[in-house]
């Protein structure tokens, strides 16, 4: 999901065009819509006479444009939302759970839950594993990343997980790379591209047992490889983190020292790095007691993080 800016609907198409590619080379792509995809009035164009506005995309046209990406050889189709079951090999299965494109946007409808039980019970009977995929996260991974970030009832989703045995899930929306359990059901985060590390992530499903890895594109080799002149592509991993650290830099709190930490932290949390920071013990004791604010609030949860790798997890399949 999130797939584009805000839905612009050339993107979709010259997006879609990329993907055939992947297609081509006999690499399936599925694909679901984020909040940002559908049907969206910010839906611009930048050009040289400025910012103007440009058509976005139906429901019916984002499937018409990517119905290469999954919806064609979908084992079955929501009637709700943009939801889908694939079936990746004869033991594996994709559950695709779109809450973009439902009829109660942010949330599963009771439509839809009918349809995941029934896709999850014939999952079930055929001894195959599910694995759930959203654009929205189906856990709270952080106390600040509640509404608007998971599943409205996602609780009713949870439960249906837990009555069939899927035990991992994946989404994004947070942009930045993380790892959360409830009950045994673990669902991986996945950074976006465009932020620090420009992370992927590996999945692998052998002898019923899931492992999941993160892996930083290598943009300096392909740009090397590919007769880039741009430094900044060339030394892209440098370019990234100078960029991205000095954006999130801020002179906050009176403390130049502290802020430089508070800098740092953000940026381990967007890459799932809070575990490789190295302790100070008085900065964290400053942070544990700043005001009662937004940013203090997410500061306090990230440093709750030190302890936890958030790229990388392994767990059983099995549910005997």
């Amino acid at each position: 999901g999130d797939l584009t800016l805000n839905g612009e609907k050339i993107s979709h198409e010259e997006l879609a065009k990329k993907l055939d590619r992947i297609n081509d080379a006999g690499i399936a792509v599925l694909v679901i819509p984020g909040n940002h995809d559908l049907n969206n009035k910010h839906a611009i164009a930048y050009t040289n006479e400025g910012v103007q506005p440009v058509a976005s995309v139906t429901n019916d046209e984002f499937v018409s444009i990517y119905h290469n990406d999954g919806y064609d050889d979908a084992l079955s189709r929501d009637s709700d939302s943009l939801s889908y079951m694939y079936r990746l090999d004869s033991g594996v299965r994709c559950l695709m759970i779109d809450v973009n494109g439902s009829s109660i946007l942010g949330a599963v409808s009771d439509t839809t839950l009918t349809w995941i039980e029934r896709q999850l019970k014939k999952a079930k009977k055929a001894g195959e594993t599910v694995l759930a995929f959203s654009h929205q996260n189906f856990l709270i991974h952080l106390d600040l990343f509640t509404d608007g970030f998971r599943i409205a009832n996602g609780d009713k989703l949870l439960d249906l997980f837990q009555e069939y045995g899927v035990k991992a899930g994946f989404s994004g929306h947070m942009h930045c790379q993380h790892i959360a359990s409830k009950g045994n059901f673990t669902e991986a985060v996945t950074g976006a591209v465009s932020i620090l590390d420009s992370h992927i992530a590996n999945i692998t499903v052998k002898k019923q047992t899931l492992s999941y890895q993160t892996q930083s594109l290598n943009v300096d080799a392909w740009a090397k490889e590919h007769g880039c002149t741009d430094e900044n592509l060339l030394h892209y991993s440098q370019y990234a983190r100078d960029f991205f650290m000095k954006a999130i830099y801020a002179e906050s709190t009176g403390n130049a020292e502290l802020d430089r930490y508070i800098a740092r932290l953000n940026a381990a949390f967007f890459t799932g790095t809070v575990d490789t920071i190295t302790d100070q013990p008085e900065l964290d004791e400053e942070i544990a007691h700043m005001d009662d604010t937004m940013m203090a609030v997410y500061l306090q949860s990230v440093l709750k993080e030190k302890d936890r790798d958030m790229n990388a997890f392994s767990i059983s399949l099995n549910n005997k």
